[in-house]
């Protein structure tokens, strides 16, 4: 054996490897105290948020009685989702915008020279970390909720009425959906405070910005809007004016996947 040549071995432990990177971005996540503060954030939003409607809703004072017959329950103990949606989409993106701040990209894509990589394992982290917290809380929340709804002789859903549990993994999936879009963003704005600003505008505020045109501009686009194709998938029936439940799924599938690629694209052609 030459001075020059790396043992078999030894080359292996030095292998750049999809799992290998997952495990640093892994380790990366659970290492800032605001990354994993996010997820006892959000959950407590989506609780509190949740039993705070289903209380509302059980006072008569407070609620039409028309509105008292025609409710999706589920829904209604998952109203903190629309809030809580803004801290993992802020997760996400800050797991780029971070290390493009400090400077630190510059290592991580020294250790992993092809870069792409690095957007791979960031997606799988923060997806699957999302999702976790997502339909423990969204799942504690119907849980209360449906307890507040039924105590006060209301119309409530258990978990194995036709449509629930399909609600619940639909919401915590459009949550954890959410967070992959920031980081896609992230990677292509770099910017902390850009790219969360164009992400709440486009999740909370497009849809009544676009209110504001005539009307039959406005159904036409309406439905396709990222934040109203979850209508389709998160509650317990899509509503008239929404896409279907598949159709809902896929169109928001197309913006996880465009945002994706267009993050690739941008990751391999610029400079770190």
């Amino acid at each position: 054996m030459t001075a020059n040549t790396i043992p078999a071995g030894r080359d292996n432990q030095l292998r750049v490897t999809l799992p290998r990177v997952i495990h640093a971005e892994w380790i990366k996540l659970r290492s800032l105290r605001s990354n994993v503060l996010t997820f006892p954030v959000g959950a407590a939003i989506v609780l509190g948020m949740g039993i705070v409607y289903s209380f509302v809703f059980t006072n008569p004072q407070m609620v039409p009685e028309e509105a008292l017959g025609d409710y999706d329950p589920v829904s209604m103990s998952l109203s903190g989702v629309s809030l809580a949606q803004l801290a993992f989409i802020t997760l996400g993106v800050l797991c780029v915008t971070g290390e493009y701040s400090t400077g630190s990209i510059k290592g991580t894509f020294s250790a992993v020279p092809k870069r792409l990589p690095v957007l791979w394992a960031k997606l799988a982290v923060v997806t699957v970390t999302t999702f976790l917290a997502a339909i423990v809380s969204a799942l504690v929340a119907f849980f209360v909720g449906q307890a507040i709804l039924g105590g006060a002789g209301l119309r409530s859903a258990q978990i194995g009425d036709p449509g629930v549990l399909r609600a619940l993994i639909g919401t915590a999936g459009y949550v954890a959906g959410t967070a992959f879009v920031g980081v896609c963003v992230g990677f292509l704005i770099r910017s902390t405070a850009i790219a969360t600003t164009v992400l709440f505008a486009v999740f909370l505020i497009l849809d009544s910005i676009l209110g504001l045109l005539p009307l039959p501009v406005y159904s036409a686009i309406a439905p396709f809007l990222p934040s109203n194709t979850a209508a389709s998938f998160t509650s317990l029936a899509s509503p008239a004016d929404r896409l279907p439940f598949w159709g809902g799924l896929a169109m928001f599938g197309v913006y996880m996947v465009g945002s994706a690629v267009a993050a690739a694209v941008v990751l391999r052609s610029r400079d770190a």
